[in-house]
């Protein structure tokens, strides 16, 4: 949710320009198409299977977070 915020907060003109540069960064980066082929490609077996860890650490925590933010009762005051 905060890829919408940084862009409103940046503006039409450089959110474009942020968005063409990520898009020719990621097309530069190889014929790999998930980060753990990239960091395979960079560090070897140890780097791809770390990012696949850090990955899973990330989807755990934001379903957490999710889980929290919707068992929370909403008290009106």
């Amino acid at each position: 949710m905060s890829i919408p915020a940084t862009l409103k907060v940046l503006g039409v003109v450089p959110a474009l320009f942020l968005m063409i540069i990520v898009a020719f960064l990621a097309d530069f980066s190889g014929e790999k198409q998930t980060y753990a082929g990239v960091m395979g490609e960079s560090f070897g077996q140890v780097g791809s299977v770390l990012v696949q860890i850090f990955v899973m650490m990330l989807n755990l925590g934001c379903l957490i977070v999710y889980l929290i933010i919707i068992g929370t009762p909403l008290i009106f005051y």
